[in-house]
């Protein structure tokens, strides 16, 4: 079923930005997100703001939404990557997964920014909702990637992060142009690519999915150490 919004409302979307604090430690940035309703896009259109808090859109959307127990594949990885990185030793135990979902991913005063190359939520990756607006995905792509590109590379330059995730293996070469200053490495195997600036790291890994990418539990661990491992090393030559 193709969506048909307002300009205004489109623009809206269009311009949001993500859920949470840019100048957190911690930077998420996948593809694009999920859902994007016909009931749920006007009022994402129409309430949200060009940054938002998760707890507050997710009200927004439905105010009798537990945020404890809505637990994606991606949240509860980025979760765990964060408590693992920062020292919690229970950093894979599902209910810690749950407390930190539920009282700190994508807060406004925490230490996580989600956001993502392209604005529009879709229900999953071969849908196309928003033909009344676009003929087809690619002409999607080609005429908004650049300018989200080039917003996100400006609004990183503002803030001094540690740690970036940038997930999906198909939109590298996107997530790359956004650091195109940086010379990125093999990490792990051909899964997972870094690059060191000063105190940063940026990370490009496979999707935040166990079940089809592999994006398990013991890789989160391993991914975690050699994030670690690295970053250390770069602090003692510096």
């Amino acid at each position: 079923m193709d969506i048909t919004l307002s300009s205004g409302q489109l623009a809206r979307l269009l311009n949001f930005r993500g859920y949470g604090n840019p100048a957190g430690d911690y930077w998420f940035i996948g593809m694009e997100e999920g859902g994007g309703s016909p009931e749920e896009l006007p009022i994402r259109a129409d309430h949200f703001r060009e940054i938002e808090d998760l707890e507050t859109a997710q009200t927004i959307i439905d105010p009798n939404m537990n945020r404890r127990k809505l637990i994606t594949s991606t949240w509860t990885s980025m979760c765990r990557i964060v408590r693992n990185i920062s020292g919690d030793r229970d950093w894979c135990d599902v209910e810690a997964v749950r407390d930190y979902q539920e009282r700190d991913l994508g807060r406004f005063t925490g230490e996580t920014f989600l956001t993502e190359i392209l604005p529009l939520p879709k229900p999953d990756i071969n849908a196309w909702p928003y033909g009344a607006h676009w003929p087809s995905n690619d002409v999607y792509w080609k005429a908004i990637i650049p300018e989200r590109v080039s917003y996100l590379r400006e609004l990183y330059s503002q803030n001094k992060l540690k740690y970036t995730f940038c997930y999906g293996k198909e939109f590298w070469p996107h997530h790359k142009s956004i650091f195109r200053d940086l010379r990125f490495e093999t990490l792990i195997s051909d899964d997972v690519e870094y690059s060191v600036s000063g105190d940063s790291v940026v990370v490009l890994t496979r999707f935040f999915d166990p079940s089809y990418q592999g994006f398990t539990i013991d890789f989160i661990g391993e991914l975690c150490e050699q994030v670690k491992s690295v970053v250390r090393l770069s602090g003692e030559r510096n």
